[in-house]
């Protein structure tokens, strides 16, 4: 069977998962403990040296790493494919700008992770005991440390960040002004990397993507989900007309 390595609250997790669920592909799905799976996943891959990323898909052939690379697996083998003909290049587009957005949005949630003490405590494994979360603090912050070092994420001060995400959600905008429903013609990878980007201010409900309390404030952007409320509404739509498990 597929097994697919991930962070279930991450955006680039959600767009593999999606993938393969619309493909209909059976999997097993790993939450991926940064730091701790990462040595597991450097000998499966043969990748010692290099840097691990997630979300990571093994097949019977081998691995097949990053989103879209995963999408284009899945729109190969399985019932629906995410990809219409002589629409590459389009979707392409679509997903290098989540791609930009998506990793100005992650660093805005790490520096928001560290000055949280309770998204901290949520960061710690899941199999954790609570009576030793707030003991084990120091740990998830050795992991955000992690992260900061492995996505090089304090090289551009926050507010820029925010300014990067902000140009994306303008651009989203214009593209759906005329009550589009979907970024091209029709359901594809495309809406799946533009909905994504929306979790970052205004993170799906529960029954999509269940999050703790803190985890869901850090990913969330009150001001920027009001301002873009049309995005969040639509992003709302797609979900439920299109994301089935």
């Amino acid at each position: 069977m597929l097994q697919l390595y991930g962070l279930h609250y991450s955006p680039w997790t959600e767009k593999a998962r999606w993938a393969l669920d619309v493909s209909n592909l059976s999997y097993e799905y790993i939450e991926y403990l940064p730091m701790l799976t990462t040595p597991i996943l450097a000998i499966r891959t043969g990748n010692l040296f290099g840097k691990i990323t997630v979300p990571l898909l093994f097949t019977d052939t081998g691995h097949v790493s990053e989103s879209m690379p995963i999408a284009q697996y899945a729109a190969k083998r399985g019932r629906d494919s995410l990809f219409p003909s002589g629409k590459d290049k389009e979707i392409k587009k679509w997903n290098d700008l989540s791609e930009t957005a998506l990793r100005a949005a992650r660093a805005m949630v790490i520096e928001k992770t560290a000055r949280s003490h309770g998204a901290k405590q949520e960061a710690l494994p899941a199999l954790t005991p609570d009576g030793l979360r707030p003991v084990l603090t120091p740990v998830a912050e050795l992991g955000l440390w992690y992260l900061r070092w492995k996505h090089h994420t304090s090289v551009v001060p926050i507010h820029e960040q925010k300014i990067i995400l902000r140009k994306t959600l303008d651009e989203i905008a214009r593209h759906l002004k005329d009550g589009r429903k979907f970024i091209l013609d029709e359901f594809s990878f495309a809406d799946i990397c533009v909905a994504v980007i929306i979790q970052s201010i205004a993170p799906v409900g529960d029954h999509f993507l269940p999050l703790d309390k803190f985890t869901r404030d850090v990913w969330s952007e009150p001001d920027l989900a009001k301002e873009y409320k049309p995005l969040v509404d639509w992003r709302d739509t797609i979900y439920g007309n299109h994301r089935n498990y």
